[in-house]
């Protein structure tokens, strides 16, 4: 992955989800990636950025146990024109792999997260959706 963007958008959460993006940049940094990160505070906020700048990947982030923040977010990016073609990776604490499917997103991280996979499992899903593009 070379000169990629990744735009983290945090649900709300509590001061601790703000420190989530840089857990899953260190493993992506240390395999010696070159990208730029993005981090929305919200939905609205990450739509206008990836309407502003060209964006590759968005991790959606809720460290929360609510299941409404990440459906209403990852609607809302599948609804935008700016934002429906991107490929989206999910951080929930708690997923079955049937709503990870039902809601639509390329990839899901749970709790506890095996950081050592993270780099290999972002080049899939950006390489599959380019390839998913040609």
């Amino acid at each position: 992955m070379a000169n990629e963007t990744i735009l983290f958008i945090l649900c709300p959460g509590d001061i601790f989800t703000r420190a989530i993006p840089f857990m899953f940049e260190v493993p992506l940094r240390r395999q010696g990636h070159e990208y730029t990160t993005l981090v929305a505070q919200n939905i609205k906020e990450g739509l206008q950025f990836a309407e502003a700048q060209h964006i590759d990947l968005v991790f959606v982030i809720d460290d929360t146990l609510d299941r409404v923040n990440y459906r209403n977010t990852i609607k809302t990016l599948h609804a935008n024109p700016s934002t429906n073609q991107l490929p989206i990776i999910l951080y929930k604490i708690t997923l079955s792999e049937v709503d990870a499917h039902e809601i639509g997103v390329d990839a899901y991280f749970t709790m506890p997260v095996d950081y050592h996979e993270v780099p290999s499992i972002v080049e899939a899903v950006i390489a599959r959706k380019r390839k998913s593009l040609l």
